[in-house]
């Protein structure tokens, strides 16, 4: 039975798949499901304790996305992430990023200001050997607040899935403690830059902490 003759279901089950589709989501992004892996259906309905209807419709979501791929007959195959892909979103991150945080500076927003600082409180707060699976989230949070606040929705729609899509290669990189630490600074860089409400400096601390991730991925 095909994924597409098991999609068309009634509306009460749009809850489940949104369920299904956070948690698949989750599990791809920290690396339970590792790229390159095929999965059958059955699994993911065994991981998870869903049903297939949900889980087939999450995962049509997810194909949608590019982080999946269905192949008939062989299962859901976990896209793989070369460095190419990886240049072309730190490409785009490098253009859009510097702009949004300007934004964020020159337009003083204390709702934003609270949020930023609370987000790196937690960050510093991790200690000295804080851990991918604890920062991540933290550090796609940060950068997500900051670009969803810059006054253009458009860059925000673009930025999320990138944000989101960052934490698979991240969970997957061999950082040590002082990657992490040295992230945490150039956040609070940043940060210091919007409380300040300085654009210049704020556009400067973010560009200088993308090339830092480019360069400590390899990229460079």
């Amino acid at each position: 039975m095909t994924i597409e003759n098991n999609i068309k279901q009634p509306k009460r089950s749009e809850t489940i798949t949104t369920k299904a589709y956070n948690l698949i989501k989750q599990k791809l992004l920290k690396g339970d499901y590792m790229p390159g892996q095929f999965l059958q259906v059955e699994k993911i309905c065994r991981d998870l304790n869903l049903g297939r209807t949900p889980i087939y419709q999450a995962v049509l979501l997810l194909d949608q996305e590019g982080i999946v791929e269905v192949i008939p007959r062989k299962g859901v195959h976990v896209r793989t992430i070369t460095l190419n892909d990886l240049r072309e979103t730190m490409e785009i991150r490098l253009l859009l990023e510097p702009f949004c945080v300007r934004q964020c500076a020159e337009n003083p927003d204390p709702k934003l200001v609270k949020t930023l600082l609370k987000c790196l409180k937690q960050q510093e707060n991790l200690g000295k050997q804080p851990k991918s699976k604890q920062l991540l989230p933290l550090d796609r949070d940060l950068h997500m607040i900051i670009s969803s606040k810059a006054n253009n929705q458009r860059i925000s729609e673009i930025l999320r899935p990138i944000h989101e899509g960052m934490m698979r290669p991240l969970f997957l990189t061999h950082w040590v403690e002082e990657d992490f630490l040295t992230t945490i600074k150039e956040h609070k860089n940043i940060v210091d830059a919007i409380v300040q409400s300085d654009g210049k400096a704020a556009e400067k601390a973010m560009q200088v902490h993308l090339k830092s991730v480019c360069m400590r991925m390899g990229l460079k």
